[in-house]
């Protein structure tokens, strides 16, 4: 049995960095640009298919066959510059369908956005059409299939770059589809966007799981993360003399005039979601449940209506069991055991409401993001008087609420990665709840006295980052918090009440020293008069 794994990438994106990483997983062979090489045959691929077939069949494939260990992952970008149109066919064809028995097929998309793939190859003068290294590793803007460009040579060298990666987006679509539509992969294609968050040990570790490898073996994984082929540091700070968004422009616009045949998609920047299997959000099944009691699920289903998730393959259960943290465990529980085999849990308390579209968060959480909480306002007047009203959520290492109502700006950012968070409304992804370790994922915790020291939320949290799994608070969409008032309403009211009380005791503090300065003269003067 053998696994084989490709890479789609325009390059400069972390793909010698994953291949690294990965070289540490179990029983895998992980390699970033090995011989024999896709760039001996990047370009007869593209103008003779029928010698890229056969330099498939008689020296890419036994070598990779003849490799250690079952899985095989190969991360060079120079895969999707035409080898990977030659390994549709041989995979389209019955011809060769006894040479791949017991083999399975997967491909993997590493991406940055147009303007940081551009400006790095722009950086390191490899230019498409232009330099040596851009005619050597990079596609000819003369071979453009998507945005044709026969006024190349009048583009500055920051457009061809430019050119380049959306020539590469508009290819990585239409592979993705051609192998979706040909059933020939174990998995839908993910996508991973080389951040400082993309290589951490959560990360990595729900990538792997997605494709079926096992999990780096490594104590650290920073150890073995450092930057591959990165451009040189005196290098980061320079940047092309003409505007980048003007430039950038020009050069869409001219592409326009040239009637490009590339989807609307390959011109969007945008978080790396969307790539075309992942726009199809249908394909993308979550199970919401309420956990609430009989008498307010109807109330429940009209709160639920008002921002119903139409965009996804969407559930809608109401649970109600005690203890709360063996509700959610029964909630679990059908979760798993659900035939639809969903990939997002979201559960929401009957008091808690995300604001707004919520349900888009998990279409940018990709595989980046494994648990996702949206910040709810709680009442804790004796951590924080002043200022009462704090998030559920917890950034460092203490144990208490430290975070005012007017913190964190969601104007800076959808995620922001916690150390814990409440679990009012969340989504889980289902690797989590799927993970051995998480067998009764909500637990309290208790000293050996049986007094509880964390609630199931956070112990379900801790247990979750301790597997490597990653933990977010999503700014852009939290949650109001319904007692018999709206706390955020009743919060601003109280405020404004403390403020005045404040006030009219420093008048009261400031009227008693009054009366106590005129008591003191009054008795000095009386003294004074009977001497």
């Amino acid at each position: 049995m053998k696994h084989l794994v490709f890479c789609l990438s325009a390059g400069r994106t972390g793909t010698a960095r994953l291949a690294n990483l990965l070289s540490h997983c179990p029983d895998t062979t992980a390699q970033h640009e090995p011989e024999p090489s896709f760039l001996d045959i990047a370009r007869p691929s593209r103008n003779d298919p029928e010698t890229a077939v056969k330099w498939w069949l008689e020296r890419k494939l036994p070598d990779i066959l003849g490799q250690p260990g079952i899985h095989y992952i190969e991360t060079s970008h120079l895969f999707g510059k035409g080898p990977e149109l030659a390994l549709l066919k041989i995979l389209s064809s019955r011809e060769h369908s006894a040479i791949f028995s017991g083999v399975t097929f997967d491909l993997m998309y590493l991406r940055r956005p147009h303007r940081e793939v551009a400006l790095s190859y722009w950086r390191r003068n490899t230019i498409p059409g232009r330099t040596a290294g851009g005619n050597l590793y990079l596609l000819h803007p003369a071979a453009a299939i998507y945005f044709p460009i026969p006024q190349y040579k009048t583009l500055s060298n920051y457009q061809l770059c430019y050119w380049y990666a959306l020539e590469m987006e508009a290819r990585v679509l239409a592979t993705v589809r051609a192998f979706e539509d040909a059933d020939l992969l174990e998995r839908k294609i993910q996508t991973l966007t080389p951040t400082s968050r993309a290589f951490n040990s959560g990360t990595l570790a729900s990538y792997c799981d997605w494709y079926g490898i096992p999990r780096p073996v490594y104590d650290k994984l920073d150890d073995f993360a450092e930057t591959v082929n990165a451009t040189a540091s005196h290098l980061m700070n320079t940047y092309p003399s003409r505007d980048l968004e003007e430039s950038e422009n020009q050069l869409k616009d001219i592409l326009a005039q040239n009637k490009h045949v590339a989807p609307a998609a390959a011109l969007d920047d945008a978080p790396s979601t969307k790539l075309s299997v992942a726009e199809d959000a249908s394909q993308t099944s979550v199970n919401y449940v309420i956990l609430t009691t009989p008498r307010i699920a109807q109330f429940a289903r009209k709160v639920l209506a008002l921002s119903a998730d139409m965009k996804h393959d969407a559930s809608l259960t109401f649970s109600w069991d005690n203890p709360t943290s063996s509700n959610r465990n029964r909630i679990v529980k059908n979760f798993l055991d659900d035939e639809r085999h969903p990939e997002w849990l979201c559960m929401m308390d009957e008091d808690t409401t995300p604001l707004g579209n919520f349900a888009s968060v998990i279409d940018f959480a990709n595989l980046d993001i494994d648990v996702i909480i949206f910040p709810t306002p709680i009442w804790q007047p004796a951590i924080s008087p002043t200022e009462p009203l704090l998030w559920n959520i917890q950034m460092g290492d203490d144990h208490v609420f430290t975070i005012p109502l007017n913190m964190p700006d969601p104007t800076k950012g959808d995620f922001v990665e916690i150390k814990r968070g409440g679990s009012g409304a969340m989504f889980i992804r289902r690797s989590v709840l799927e993970h051995p370790e998480m067998k009764q994922p909500f637990r309290d915790e208790f000293d050996e006295d049986g007094c509880k020291i964390n609630g199931h939320d956070f112990a379900f949290c801790d247990r979750a980052k301790a597997l490597g799994f990653v933990v977010v608070a999503s700014l852009r969409y939290p949650c109001s918090h319904i007692k018999d008032v709206d706390l955020a309403h009743f919060a601003s009211v109280t405020t404004h009440l403390q403020k005045q009380l404040y006030e009219a005791g420093e008048i009261i503090k400031q009227s008693n020293e009054t009366i106590r300065r005129v008591n003191e003269e009054r008795d000095e003067s009386t003294t004074d008069g009977d001497a």
